[in-house]
């Protein structure tokens, strides 16, 4: 008989903690989003309807996690096929003002990374391309090779996979991998924004 620790089942999957602790994650950063249209009832609900699916997720993937487990690597290749299709079709539209009305975090990026190669500070003053910058120096950094690809935001695809490999690794379980990833891509408003 094997011992397991306190944070995982049999199989590793999440155990009764960790759907509280990434409900609490996925719903704080989305109910500014949410409270913009819908008001505090909307929040309520959204925050209801996140600990709901958090917590069934959960309970499905412990059920069906040796699945999971012995076809992790074609779900992986089709979820990180999905994520870079979406965004080759999603972000031109999103960037135009979409659905979200759009951000401009990827343009101010991708300034910032132009700037600080041109020897320049990377947080530029206002304009009328991209508002100020809000995100650390580690962004920055972290977004240059993908300027010098072409866009910022392939980052989001290529950061993406690499969080469910180092999941899988981490957890010593890709089920919980897949979950890790796939609940925050539906359920977070903050993530799709």
């Amino acid at each position: 008989m094997t011992s397991m620790t306190n944070t995982e089942s049999d199989h590793g999957t999440p155990s009764a903690r960790d759907p509280w602790i990434l409900a609490l994650l996925l719903a704080f950063p989305s109910t500014g989003l949410i409270q913009k249209y819908t008001g505090m009832s909307g929040v309520s609900a959204y925050v209801g309807v996140v600990i709901a699916v958090v917590f069934i997720t959960a309970y499905l993937t412990r059920r069906i996690a040796p699945w999971l487990n012995r076809h992790f690597r074609s779900i992986a290749v089709l979820a990180i096929t999905m994520m870079a299709a979406g965004f080759v079709l999603l972000h031109p539209f999103e960037d135009s003002r979409g659905p979200g009305k759009s951000s401009d975090r990827d343009e101010g990026l991708e300034m910032a990374v132009t700037r600080l190669a041109g020897g320049e500070t990377p947080y530029y003053p206002s304009n009328r391309i991209a508002g100020p910058l809000s995100v650390m120096p580690g962004s920055i950094l972290l977004a240059a090779p993908f300027v010098a690809l072409g866009n910022s935001g392939y980052q989001n695809v290529f950061w993406l996979s690499l969080f469910l490999f180092t999941a899988a690794m981490f957890h010593k379980n890709k089920a919980t991998a897949l979950w890790l990833l796939a609940v925050p891509m539906v359920l977070s408003m903050a993530v799709q924004h």
